[in-house]
């Protein structure tokens, strides 16, 4: 995954719109143009912040409307990843064996103190 060439080709989609003064759907845009949302809902905040800020820039100097929009998709998707990260975490401590056993011997202890 070379991010630089990822960068360089969604300017070049966002620009060639600007160009040829071309409507560009946002949906459109995130569903096959875009890669770095996808990224982040993978990876996390791994994409070089400069790269987002610049093609928000683009995606407003072709639309007014579209201004922040792209920020706050990748946001978004930076957030989905950290809630998905911290519920595995979650589940994987309470189904290690460790948890299970702290768990096994807490029940013990309650219910031998009767």
């Amino acid at each position: 995954m070379n991010l630089t060439r990822i960068f360089a080709e969604t300017l070049v989609s966002i620009d060639v719109a600007i160009a040829t003064k071309q409507e560009l759907k946002f949906d459109f845009f995130m569903n096959d143009v875009d890669q770095f949302c996808w990224i982040a809902l993978e990876k996390g905040d791994a994409v070089p912040a400069l790269y987002i800020k610049m093609i928000d820039q683009a995606l407003t100097d072709l639309s007014f409307e579209l201004k922040g929009k792209y920020l706050l998709a990748y946001n978004t998707a930076i957030e989905v990843y950290k809630t998905e990260w911290r519920i595995s975490e979650a589940i994987e401590l309470y189904c290690s064996p460790e948890y299970q056993g702290i768990l096994s011997e807490k029940e013990y202890l309650i219910a031998n103190e009767e």
